[in-house]
Protein backbone atom coordinates (compact mmCIF):
# COMPACT_ATOMS: atom_id res chain seq x y z
CA UNK A 1 0.00 0.00 0.00
CA UNK A 2 1.56 3.47 -0.73
CA UNK A 3 2.25 6.01 1.65
CA UNK A 4 -0.38 8.75 1.27
CA UNK A 5 1.26 10.83 4.02
CA UNK A 6 2.36 13.72 2.41
CA UNK A 7 -0.75 13.93 0.48
CA UNK A 8 -3.07 13.87 3.90
CA UNK A 9 -1.08 15.84 6.14
CA UNK A 10 0.28 18.62 3.45
CA UNK A 11 3.41 19.59 1.72
CA UNK A 12 6.56 18.08 3.28
CA UNK A 13 9.92 19.52 4.35
CA UNK A 14 11.39 19.94 1.38
CA UNK A 15 8.30 21.36 -0.55
CA UNK A 16 7.91 24.04 2.74
CA UNK A 17 11.41 25.40 2.28
CA UNK A 18 10.74 25.78 -1.53
CA UNK A 19 7.49 27.93 -1.02
CA UNK A 20 9.07 29.98 2.09
CA UNK A 21 12.40 30.84 -0.61
CA UNK A 22 9.88 31.34 -3.52
CA UNK A 23 7.95 33.89 -0.98
CA UNK A 24 11.10 35.48 0.46
CA UNK A 25 12.27 36.53 -3.52
CA UNK A 26 8.97 37.66 -4.36
CA UNK A 27 9.32 40.11 -1.59
CA UNK A 28 12.69 41.05 -2.10
CA UNK A 29 11.52 41.60 -5.94
CA UNK A 30 8.22 43.00 -4.51
CA UNK A 31 11.09 45.64 -2.14
CA UNK A 32 13.31 46.48 -5.15
CA UNK A 33 10.32 47.94 -7.42
CA UNK A 34 10.93 51.69 -7.46
CA UNK A 35 7.74 53.34 -6.03
CA UNK A 36 7.39 57.01 -3.84
CA UNK A 37 6.86 57.88 -0.43
CA UNK A 38 3.47 57.37 1.01
CA UNK A 39 1.47 58.36 4.13
CA UNK A 40 -1.66 56.73 5.32
CA UNK A 41 -4.15 58.31 7.36
CA UNK A 42 -6.53 55.99 9.79
CA UNK A 43 -9.13 58.61 12.05
CA UNK A 44 -10.20 56.74 15.76
CA UNK A 45 -14.16 55.68 15.52
CA UNK A 46 -14.40 58.50 18.25
CA UNK A 47 -13.13 61.29 16.14
CA UNK A 48 -10.44 61.53 18.66
CA UNK A 49 -7.01 60.74 17.17
CA UNK A 50 -5.35 59.99 13.90
CA UNK A 51 -2.79 58.17 13.51
CA UNK A 52 -0.42 58.08 10.04
CA UNK A 53 1.56 55.39 8.80
CA UNK A 54 4.68 56.44 6.73
CA UNK A 55 5.97 54.26 4.26
CA UNK A 56 9.99 55.10 2.77
CA UNK A 57 10.60 55.68 -0.82
CA UNK A 58 12.34 53.49 -3.25
CA UNK A 59 15.88 53.77 -4.68
CA UNK A 60 15.61 57.01 -6.89
CA UNK A 61 12.19 57.74 -6.06
CA UNK A 62 9.99 60.93 -4.49
CA UNK A 63 10.39 61.53 -1.17
CA UNK A 64 7.09 62.18 1.24
CA UNK A 65 6.76 65.85 1.80
CA UNK A 66 5.20 67.48 5.29
CA UNK A 67 2.27 68.70 2.50
CA UNK A 68 1.72 65.43 1.45
CA UNK A 69 0.62 64.37 4.94
CA UNK A 70 -1.18 67.89 5.07
CA UNK A 71 -3.37 66.51 1.67
CA UNK A 72 -4.05 63.41 3.26
CA UNK A 73 -5.41 64.74 6.14
CA UNK A 74 -7.46 67.10 4.19
CA UNK A 75 -8.89 64.07 2.39
CA UNK A 76 -9.88 62.63 5.68
CA UNK A 77 -11.30 65.79 7.06
CA UNK A 78 -8.42 66.36 9.40
CA UNK A 79 -7.91 70.02 10.64
CA UNK A 80 -8.09 70.43 14.39
CA UNK A 81 -5.74 69.47 16.64
CA UNK A 82 -2.94 67.86 13.96
CA UNK A 83 0.70 67.82 15.55
CA UNK A 84 3.34 69.27 12.61
CA UNK A 85 6.31 69.02 14.54
CA UNK A 86 5.72 64.84 15.09
CA UNK A 87 4.72 64.76 11.40
CA UNK A 88 8.12 66.84 10.29
CA UNK A 89 10.20 64.09 12.52
CA UNK A 90 8.52 61.55 11.31
CA UNK A 91 8.28 62.47 7.73
CA UNK A 92 11.72 63.21 7.51
CA UNK A 93 13.08 60.20 9.70
CA UNK A 94 11.12 57.67 7.05
CA UNK A 95 12.55 59.73 4.24
CA UNK A 96 16.46 59.37 5.41
CA UNK A 97 16.96 55.64 7.28
CA UNK A 98 13.99 54.33 4.98
CA UNK A 99 12.48 52.84 7.67
CA UNK A 100 8.26 52.50 7.95
CA UNK A 101 6.55 54.24 10.81
CA UNK A 102 3.09 52.87 11.88
CA UNK A 103 0.40 54.15 13.49
CA UNK A 104 2.43 57.25 14.38
CA UNK A 105 -0.85 59.66 16.45
CA UNK A 106 -0.35 62.64 14.48
CA UNK A 107 -3.77 64.56 15.62
CA UNK A 108 -5.80 65.00 18.61
CA UNK A 109 -9.04 65.73 19.70
CA UNK A 110 -9.68 68.43 22.80
CA UNK A 111 -11.67 66.66 25.46
CA UNK A 112 -14.25 68.95 27.28
CA UNK A 113 -12.82 70.49 30.41
CA UNK A 114 -16.21 69.97 32.86
CA UNK A 115 -16.71 72.31 35.23
CA UNK A 116 -17.02 71.67 38.94
CA UNK A 117 -17.14 73.55 42.07
CA UNK A 118 -14.88 73.63 44.85
CA UNK A 119 -15.03 70.54 46.56
CA UNK A 120 -13.16 68.95 49.66
CA UNK A 121 -11.25 65.91 49.18
CA UNK A 122 -10.73 63.73 52.49
CA UNK A 123 -7.13 62.40 52.58
CA UNK A 124 -6.41 58.66 52.04
CA UNK A 125 -5.50 57.87 55.58
CA UNK A 126 -8.75 58.87 56.74
CA UNK A 127 -10.67 56.82 54.67
CA UNK A 128 -12.69 53.94 56.06
CA UNK A 129 -10.72 50.67 55.54
CA UNK A 130 -8.42 49.10 58.11
CA UNK A 131 -4.95 49.93 59.23
CA UNK A 132 -2.40 47.11 59.15
CA UNK A 133 0.15 47.37 61.78
CA UNK A 134 4.16 46.90 61.23
CA UNK A 135 5.46 43.17 60.67
CA UNK A 136 7.40 41.83 63.42
CA UNK A 137 10.97 41.06 63.20
CA UNK A 138 10.21 37.38 62.32
CA UNK A 139 7.50 39.26 59.37
CA UNK A 140 4.55 37.86 61.00
CA UNK A 141 1.79 40.25 62.25
CA UNK A 142 -0.28 40.24 65.01
CA UNK A 143 -3.87 40.76 64.05
CA UNK A 144 -5.06 42.31 67.41
CA UNK A 145 -3.17 45.35 66.22
CA UNK A 146 -5.43 45.73 63.35
CA UNK A 147 -7.66 48.29 63.84
CA UNK A 148 -10.47 49.62 61.67
CA UNK A 149 -10.49 53.21 63.36
CA UNK A 150 -8.92 56.38 61.74
CA UNK A 151 -7.12 57.81 64.72
CA UNK A 152 -5.76 61.60 64.44
CA UNK A 153 -4.12 64.26 66.56
CA UNK A 154 -4.90 67.63 66.54
CA UNK A 155 -3.52 69.76 63.73
CA UNK A 156 -3.27 66.66 61.20
CA UNK A 157 -4.52 67.46 58.00
CA UNK A 158 -7.70 65.32 57.54
CA UNK A 159 -8.45 66.70 53.75
CA UNK A 160 -7.57 68.92 50.61
CA UNK A 161 -9.65 71.57 48.64
CA UNK A 162 -9.93 71.24 45.09
CA UNK A 163 -10.75 74.68 43.41
CA UNK A 164 -13.60 75.22 41.50
CA UNK A 165 -13.50 75.47 37.99
CA UNK A 166 -14.89 76.43 34.83
CA UNK A 167 -16.43 74.37 31.81
CA UNK A 168 -14.88 74.60 28.51
CA UNK A 169 -15.87 73.14 25.32
CA UNK A 170 -14.11 70.35 23.75
CA UNK A 171 -13.56 69.21 19.72
CA UNK A 172 -12.72 66.47 17.39
CA UNK A 173 -10.30 66.35 15.12
CA UNK A 174 -13.07 67.12 12.73
CA UNK A 175 -13.66 70.93 14.21
CA UNK A 176 -17.25 69.13 16.05
CA UNK A 177 -18.01 70.64 19.43
CA UNK A 178 -17.80 68.52 22.70
CA UNK A 179 -19.78 70.28 24.76
CA UNK A 180 -18.59 70.40 28.42
CA UNK A 181 -20.73 69.58 31.28
CA UNK A 182 -20.95 70.35 35.28
CA UNK A 183 -19.42 67.14 37.46
CA UNK A 184 -21.61 66.70 40.73
CA UNK A 185 -18.78 64.97 42.76
CA UNK A 186 -19.40 63.89 46.51
CA UNK A 187 -19.71 67.04 47.96
CA UNK A 188 -18.04 66.59 51.67
CA UNK A 189 -18.30 69.60 54.25
CA UNK A 190 -15.99 70.40 57.34
CA UNK A 191 -17.67 69.19 60.65
CA UNK A 192 -17.13 69.68 64.30
CA UNK A 193 -13.72 70.05 65.28
CA UNK A 194 -12.32 70.82 62.39
CA UNK A 195 -10.60 73.80 61.53
CA UNK A 196 -10.16 75.45 57.21
CA UNK A 197 -7.01 76.96 56.22
CA UNK A 198 -5.23 78.12 52.58
CA UNK A 199 -3.95 74.72 52.29
CA UNK A 200 -6.36 72.27 53.62
CA UNK A 201 -9.13 70.86 56.38
CA UNK A 202 -7.57 70.38 59.64
CA UNK A 203 -7.97 68.23 63.22
CA UNK A 204 -9.04 70.63 66.08
CA UNK A 205 -8.35 67.97 68.67
CA UNK A 206 -7.44 64.44 69.30
CA UNK A 207 -9.54 62.05 68.28
CA UNK A 208 -11.76 59.75 65.47
CA UNK A 209 -12.07 60.64 61.63
CA UNK A 210 -15.60 59.81 60.85
CA UNK A 211 -17.23 60.12 57.31
CA UNK A 212 -21.05 60.45 58.30
CA UNK A 213 -22.80 61.30 54.69
CA UNK A 214 -21.10 63.48 53.30
CA UNK A 215 -19.67 65.27 56.60
CA UNK A 216 -15.95 64.90 57.52
CA UNK A 217 -15.89 65.28 61.47
CA UNK A 218 -13.12 64.44 64.67
CA UNK A 219 -15.23 62.78 67.42
CA UNK A 220 -12.84 63.16 70.57
CA UNK A 221 -15.43 59.96 72.31
CA UNK A 222 -14.54 56.79 70.57
CA UNK A 223 -17.88 54.65 70.37
CA UNK A 224 -17.13 50.89 70.00
CA UNK A 225 -20.50 49.41 69.51
CA UNK A 226 -19.43 45.56 69.62
CA UNK A 227 -17.25 43.74 71.18
CA UNK A 228 -13.54 44.49 71.74
CA UNK A 229 -12.18 41.45 69.65
CA UNK A 230 -10.16 40.63 66.20
CA UNK A 231 -12.88 42.66 64.41
CA UNK A 232 -11.80 45.85 66.32
CA UNK A 233 -8.21 44.74 67.38
CA UNK A 234 -6.47 46.61 70.51
CA UNK A 235 -8.16 49.85 71.14
CA UNK A 236 -5.19 52.63 71.77
CA UNK A 237 -7.36 56.46 72.02
CA UNK A 238 -5.94 59.63 72.27
CA UNK A 239 -10.02 60.63 74.11
CA UNK A 240 -12.80 59.35 75.73
CA UNK A 241 -14.12 55.28 75.27
CA UNK A 242 -17.43 53.80 75.41
CA UNK A 243 -17.70 50.44 75.36
CA UNK A 244 -20.86 48.91 74.22
CA UNK A 245 -19.54 45.32 74.49
CA UNK A 246 -17.30 42.45 76.02
CA UNK A 247 -13.57 42.86 76.03
CA UNK A 248 -12.40 39.73 74.79
CA UNK A 249 -9.45 37.61 76.02
CA UNK A 250 -5.89 39.07 74.87
CA UNK A 251 -6.92 43.00 73.73
CA UNK A 252 -6.21 45.64 75.73
CA UNK A 253 -8.40 48.78 75.58
CA UNK A 254 -6.04 51.99 75.94
CA UNK A 255 -7.46 55.31 76.51
CA UNK A 256 -5.75 59.07 77.31
CA UNK A 257 -9.46 60.06 78.16
CA UNK A 258 -12.29 58.16 80.02
CA UNK A 259 -13.29 54.75 80.18
CA UNK A 260 -17.21 53.85 80.17
CA UNK A 261 -18.44 50.51 80.02
CA UNK A 262 -21.75 49.29 79.55
CA UNK A 263 -21.34 45.32 80.08
CA UNK A 264 -19.19 43.55 82.42
CA UNK A 265 -15.58 44.03 82.17
CA UNK A 266 -12.93 41.32 81.48
CA UNK A 267 -9.52 43.26 82.11
CA UNK A 268 -6.44 42.18 80.45
CA UNK A 269 -4.81 45.33 79.83
CA UNK A 270 -7.26 48.55 80.77
CA UNK A 271 -5.27 51.87 80.98
CA UNK A 272 -7.77 55.41 81.09
CA UNK A 273 -5.81 58.42 81.67
CA UNK A 274 -9.19 59.81 83.05
CA UNK A 275 -11.94 58.27 85.15
CA UNK A 276 -12.91 54.94 84.36
CA UNK A 277 -16.36 53.40 84.98
CA UNK A 278 -17.75 49.61 84.81
CA UNK A 279 -20.98 49.85 85.54
CA UNK A 280 -21.57 46.30 84.88
CA UNK A 281 -18.46 45.30 86.93
CA UNK A 282 -14.65 44.73 86.61
CA UNK A 283 -13.04 41.16 86.72
CA UNK A 284 -9.35 40.50 85.65
CA UNK A 285 -7.88 37.77 84.23
CA UNK A 286 -4.61 36.03 84.94
CA UNK A 287 -1.66 38.66 84.70
CA UNK A 288 -4.20 41.28 84.22
CA UNK A 289 -3.93 44.82 85.04
CA UNK A 290 -6.23 48.19 85.24
CA UNK A 291 -4.52 51.65 85.63
CA UNK A 292 -6.75 54.46 85.95
CA UNK A 293 -5.64 58.31 86.04
CA UNK A 294 -8.57 59.21 87.94
CA UNK A 295 -11.94 57.76 89.56
CA UNK A 296 -12.41 53.86 89.29
CA UNK A 297 -16.35 53.42 89.20
CA UNK A 298 -17.58 49.81 89.51
CA UNK A 299 -20.80 47.96 90.36
CA UNK A 300 -17.92 45.10 91.76
CA UNK A 301 -14.34 44.24 91.43
CA UNK A 302 -12.90 40.62 91.27
CA UNK A 303 -9.51 39.29 90.92
CA UNK A 304 -8.01 42.68 89.94
CA UNK A 305 -4.64 44.13 89.73
CA UNK A 306 -5.78 48.35 90.18
CA UNK A 307 -3.58 51.21 90.80
CA UNK A 308 -6.23 54.44 90.73
CA UNK A 309 -4.83 58.09 90.59
CA UNK A 310 -8.16 59.20 92.69
CA UNK A 311 -11.09 57.35 94.28
CA UNK A 312 -11.92 53.59 93.77
CA UNK A 313 -15.92 53.51 94.24
CA UNK A 314 -17.54 49.96 94.08
CA UNK A 315 -21.14 49.50 94.90
CA UNK A 316 -20.93 45.86 95.79
CA UNK A 317 -17.97 44.67 96.43
CA UNK A 318 -14.39 43.82 96.46
CA UNK A 319 -13.30 40.53 95.92
CA UNK A 320 -9.54 38.74 95.97
CA UNK A 321 -8.05 41.81 94.54
CA UNK A 322 -5.07 44.07 95.04
CA UNK A 323 -5.59 47.98 94.83
CA UNK A 324 -3.65 50.84 95.20
CA UNK A 325 -5.48 53.91 95.59
CA UNK A 326 -4.58 57.64 96.07
CA UNK A 327 -7.72 58.50 97.52
CA UNK A 328 -10.69 57.08 99.27
CA UNK A 329 -11.73 53.38 98.55
CA UNK A 330 -15.75 52.90 99.78
CA UNK A 331 -18.44 51.05 98.80
CA UNK A 332 -21.52 51.46 99.34
CA UNK A 333 -23.67 50.79 102.39
CA UNK A 334 -24.44 46.96 101.48
CA UNK A 335 -20.65 46.96 100.37
CA UNK A 336 -17.98 44.07 101.40
CA UNK A 337 -14.25 43.48 101.00
CA UNK A 338 -13.34 39.75 100.83
CA UNK A 339 -9.96 38.77 100.87
CA UNK A 340 -6.87 41.00 99.28
CA UNK A 341 -4.95 43.67 99.89
CA UNK A 342 -5.89 47.49 99.77
CA UNK A 343 -3.47 50.76 99.74
CA UNK A 344 -5.75 53.22 100.26
CA UNK A 345 -3.93 56.78 100.88
CA UNK A 346 -7.22 58.84 102.05
CA UNK A 347 -8.84 55.60 103.92
CA UNK A 348 -11.64 52.87 103.69
CA UNK A 349 -15.58 53.28 104.06
CA UNK A 350 -17.55 49.86 103.75
CA UNK A 351 -19.84 47.73 105.61
CA UNK A 352 -17.79 44.18 106.10
CA UNK A 353 -13.91 43.78 105.39
CA UNK A 354 -12.67 39.78 105.42
CA UNK A 355 -14.78 36.54 106.14
CA UNK A 356 -15.44 33.70 108.89
CA UNK A 357 -13.32 31.17 106.88
CA UNK A 358 -12.07 33.18 103.65
CA UNK A 359 -8.75 34.69 103.26
CA UNK A 360 -8.14 37.35 105.47
CA UNK A 361 -7.85 41.34 104.42
CA UNK A 362 -4.80 43.53 104.34
CA UNK A 363 -5.42 47.39 104.70
CA UNK A 364 -3.07 50.26 104.17
CA UNK A 365 -4.14 53.89 104.80
CA UNK A 366 -2.30 57.16 104.91
CA UNK A 367 0.39 55.84 103.14
CA UNK A 368 1.54 57.25 99.22
CA UNK A 369 1.85 53.83 97.84
CA UNK A 370 3.56 55.50 94.47
CA UNK A 371 6.41 56.49 97.13
CA UNK A 372 6.66 53.07 98.68
CA UNK A 373 7.07 51.67 95.57
CA UNK A 374 9.39 53.72 94.57
CA UNK A 375 11.19 53.52 97.81
CA UNK A 376 11.20 49.09 97.68
CA UNK A 377 13.20 49.63 94.15
CA UNK A 378 15.98 51.80 95.90
CA UNK A 379 15.82 49.63 98.99
CA UNK A 380 16.58 46.62 96.69
CA UNK A 381 19.19 48.62 94.61
CA UNK A 382 21.26 49.76 97.73
CA UNK A 383 21.33 46.03 98.89
CA UNK A 384 22.37 45.18 95.18
CA UNK A 385 25.46 47.73 95.18
CA UNK A 386 26.22 46.87 99.09
CA UNK A 387 26.86 43.11 97.98
CA UNK A 388 28.72 44.89 94.90
CA UNK A 389 30.89 46.90 96.87
CA UNK A 390 31.66 44.03 99.98
CA UNK A 391 32.85 41.82 96.68
CA UNK A 392 34.84 44.55 95.03
CA UNK A 393 36.57 45.20 98.64
CA UNK A 394 37.46 41.83 98.71
CA UNK A 395 39.20 41.43 95.42
CA UNK A 396 41.02 44.89 96.23
CA UNK A 397 42.55 43.05 99.31
CA UNK A 398 44.19 40.49 97.08
CA UNK A 399 44.37 42.00 93.89
CA UNK A 400 44.79 45.84 93.90
CA UNK A 401 44.59 48.09 90.59
CA UNK A 402 43.49 51.22 89.11
CA UNK A 403 40.22 49.50 88.09
CA UNK A 404 39.17 48.37 91.04
CA UNK A 405 39.43 51.42 92.88
CA UNK A 406 37.32 53.12 89.99
CA UNK A 407 34.68 51.06 90.60
CA UNK A 408 34.88 50.99 93.92
CA UNK A 409 34.46 55.04 94.04
CA UNK A 410 31.85 54.32 91.27
CA UNK A 411 29.90 52.06 93.24
CA UNK A 412 30.12 54.61 96.34
CA UNK A 413 29.04 57.37 94.22
CA UNK A 414 26.00 55.81 93.31
CA UNK A 415 25.01 54.11 96.82
CA UNK A 416 24.74 57.41 98.49
CA UNK A 417 22.95 58.66 95.72
CA UNK A 418 20.28 55.75 96.17
CA UNK A 419 20.00 56.33 99.90
CA UNK A 420 19.89 60.19 99.36
CA UNK A 421 16.95 59.63 96.89
CA UNK A 422 15.12 56.80 99.88
CA UNK A 423 15.65 59.69 102.55
CA UNK A 424 13.70 62.45 100.46
CA UNK A 425 11.24 59.61 99.85
CA UNK A 426 10.40 58.35 103.30
CA UNK A 427 9.57 62.27 104.19
CA UNK A 428 6.39 61.52 100.99
CA UNK A 429 5.35 58.28 102.48
CA UNK A 430 2.84 59.27 105.37
CA UNK A 431 0.24 61.43 103.73
CA UNK A 432 -2.48 61.78 105.65
CA UNK A 433 -2.31 60.63 109.56
CA UNK A 434 -5.60 61.18 110.35
CA UNK A 435 -7.49 58.51 107.52
CA UNK A 436 -9.64 56.39 108.55
CA UNK A 437 -10.77 52.93 108.21
CA UNK A 438 -14.47 52.69 108.86
CA UNK A 439 -16.45 49.52 108.62
CA UNK A 440 -20.06 49.94 109.20
CA UNK A 441 -20.80 46.18 109.54
CA UNK A 442 -18.80 43.07 110.43
CA UNK A 443 -14.93 43.03 110.59
CA UNK A 444 -13.61 39.47 111.05
CA UNK A 445 -10.70 38.18 112.82
CA UNK A 446 -7.42 37.69 110.39
CA UNK A 447 -8.03 41.51 108.98
CA UNK A 448 -4.74 43.92 109.22
CA UNK A 449 -5.15 47.60 109.28
CA UNK A 450 -2.13 49.12 108.67
CA UNK A 451 -2.23 53.35 109.17
CA UNK A 452 0.93 55.27 108.45
CA UNK A 453 2.91 52.14 109.20
CA UNK A 454 0.87 51.10 112.25
CA UNK A 455 -0.20 47.89 112.37
CA UNK A 456 -3.15 45.97 114.06
CA UNK A 457 -4.59 42.44 113.39
CA UNK A 458 -7.95 41.90 114.40
CA UNK A 459 -8.32 38.88 116.41
CA UNK A 460 -12.22 38.96 117.33
CA UNK A 461 -15.25 39.55 115.43
CA UNK A 462 -16.02 43.33 115.68
CA UNK A 463 -19.05 45.14 114.74
CA UNK A 464 -19.48 49.19 113.47
CA UNK A 465 -16.22 50.22 114.52
CA UNK A 466 -13.82 52.57 112.97
CA UNK A 467 -9.75 52.53 112.96
CA UNK A 468 -7.66 55.47 113.28
CA UNK A 469 -4.23 55.91 114.40
CA UNK A 470 -3.77 57.38 117.67
CA UNK A 471 -0.26 59.78 117.52
CA UNK A 472 0.30 60.28 120.93
CA UNK A 473 0.35 56.47 121.83
CA UNK A 474 1.92 55.29 118.57
CA UNK A 475 -0.99 53.02 118.43
CA UNK A 476 -4.32 52.16 116.20
CA UNK A 477 -7.35 53.41 118.15
CA UNK A 478 -10.57 51.40 117.48
CA UNK A 479 -13.62 52.96 118.26
CA UNK A 480 -17.61 51.96 118.39
CA UNK A 481 -19.57 54.10 115.24
CA UNK A 482 -22.58 55.90 116.43
CA UNK A 483 -25.40 54.64 114.43
CA UNK A 484 -27.75 57.48 115.47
Amino acid sequence: MADDSHSSHGLDEEAREEVRRRFEKSRLDWNDQPCDGSVEIHVSDDGMAVYADFFPPGPGCAAITVDQVAAAMAERDVHVGIDWDTIAVATEKCNLDRVELLMVRVASGQKPVHGRPEVLVPEESVLPGPVYPRPRADGSIDFREISPYRIVSAGDCIGSYLAARDGVDGSDVHGQALPYSDEQPTHYVAGDNTHRDETGLYASVDGRVELTGNTVSVNPVLLVENDVDYHTGHVDFPGDVYLTGEVHDGFKVHAEGSIYANAPLDATDIVSGGDLTAIQGLVGRKNGAVRVGGVLRAKYVENCLIEAGSDVLVERGIMRSHLYSSGVVATSERGVILGGLIFAQNGVRTRQIGTATGPPVVIHCGVNYLAEQKLDILREKAERLTMKLRDVRRMMAHHPSESLDAMLQELKEDLSQTNEASETLLFELDMNEAVQVIASGTVFPGTTIDICHVSYTVDSEMHAVSFCLDKTSGRISVERLDRH
